[in-house]
């Protein structure tokens, strides 16, 4: 029986994204299966296991996070910009570029990041220390200071320069980046905000 070939699925209630993305990876890559939805329903529906790899709009991944996290294959999130936080569980695509950016960015991932299963894979290092994760959750929550420092035992210096840590280590400045972080990493849910 000849080798199937991959298939992709690409989620984005945007139909010319769609369109477009499919076109693009269908050149780039001719013969493989790519399947669109416009919701999270009819991906679950079509079984979402079966795909290689899903392409999603970053607002669909942020408001299914823990579905996407949960995926064995690796989600790759479509952004608006270079200014999307780091996602330490999916590779994310620039959409708003040239073509020739987004298939040399394609390329890139279909030569680095396919791998078989039978691969080891090493286990990524959190960016975030145990601590620095604690406060973090603490911050989206929307704690201050000194409400971080009384919850967890510490000294308002010491929250302070947490805080600080957090934010250099992962380029954020603002708190509504932090919380879009903590989100897409599993750090908080929807609910908990």
């Amino acid at each position: 029986m000849p080798d199937m070939p991959p298939k992709f699925a690409i989620v984005d209630s945007n139909v010319l994204t769609c369109i477009g993305l499919a076109d693009l990876l269908e050149m780039i890559m001719p013969g493989i299966s790519i399947r669109t939805f416009q919701n999270i329903e009819d991906l679950q529906k079509a079984g979402p296991d079966s795909f290689a790899h899903m392409f999603v709009s970053a607002q669909m991944y942020i408001q299914h996070a823990c579905f996407f996290r949960d995926q064995r294959p690796r989600p790759i999130v479509l952004t608006n910009g270079d200014s999307m936080p780091q996602l330490t569980n999916a590779l994310t695509l620039n959409v708003c570029q040239s073509e020739a950016g987004l298939i040399r960015d394609i390329m890139s991932m279909h030569k680095n990041k396919h791998r078989t299963e039978h691969e080891p894979q090493e286990p990524s290092k959190p960016i975030l220390s145990t601590r620095e994760m604690e406060v973090l959750v603490l911050i989206v929550k929307g704690c201050i200071n000194k409400e971080i420092a009384e919850e967890l035992n510490i000294s308002l210096t010491t929250v302070i320069s947490h805080r600080k840590n957090i934010m250099d280590k992962l380029g954020i400045r603002t708190v509504s980046g932090l919380t879009v972080y903590a989100l897409l990493n599993g750090y908080v849910q929807v609910g908990d905000l």
